[in-house]
């Protein structure tokens, strides 16, 4: 899933980041609806998506689909100079395709949460480029408090017999 942006990419976190002027939009594999952003699904609607895309966050799960996805041809379907976060697997992105588009213009800056390896070797151009940023995976800090709740709200579910919420659909792989 993707979400122009830096904050919270949840769709509850969404309304107020919508209140500092941000106009929000996500893409996933399927379809998805959300008062917060309008939304995109499927092959067919990622090209209108990366279109109006001015700050890609990417979060989507590592799949076989997903490796390498963050490419050539994905940045230059991006709006000239848009910025890229990627907050989901570092196999996602194809470093010489980023700074290819870096240089070229295409990409604006980088700042990359994710990498392939982590932590990328000291000689590795991301950390000297002047168009990009490299935080220690930190994007997705685990709260006590509500991490705490979602514990305790599966276990409820799973004691009443409730179908439980999050599980991993080995056939999408996530």
């Amino acid at each position: 899933m993707y979400w122009r942006g830096f904050e919270d990419p949840r769709p509850s976190a969404l309304p107020g980041f919508r209140g500092f002027g941000f106009d929000c939009a996500r893409w996933s594999r399927s379809p998805h609806s959300t008062e917060a952003a309008h939304s995109f699904s499927g092959p067919t609607e990622l090209g209108l998506f990366l279109a109006r895309t001015y700050i890609l966050v990417c979060l989507l799960p590592l799949t076989p689909e997903t490796r390498g996805f963050l490419n050539a041809a994905l940045f230059s379907s991006l709006p000239k100079g848009a910025g890229l976060v990627p907050v989901g697997r570092g196999k996602q992105l194809v470093d010489a395709d980023l700074l290819d588009a870096i240089a070229s213009g295409q990409s604006g800056d980088a700042i990359l949460d994710v990498t392939e390896p982590e932590p990328l070797p000291p000689s590795h151009p991301f950390w000297h480029h002047p168009n990009s940023a490299v935080t220690p995976h930190i994007a997705g800090m685990t709260q006590p408090e509500t991490a705490a709740e979602v514990v305790i709200a599966t276990l409820r579910r799973y004691e009443l017999g409730e179908a439980m919420i999050g599980l991993v659909d080995r056939a999408k792989g996530y």
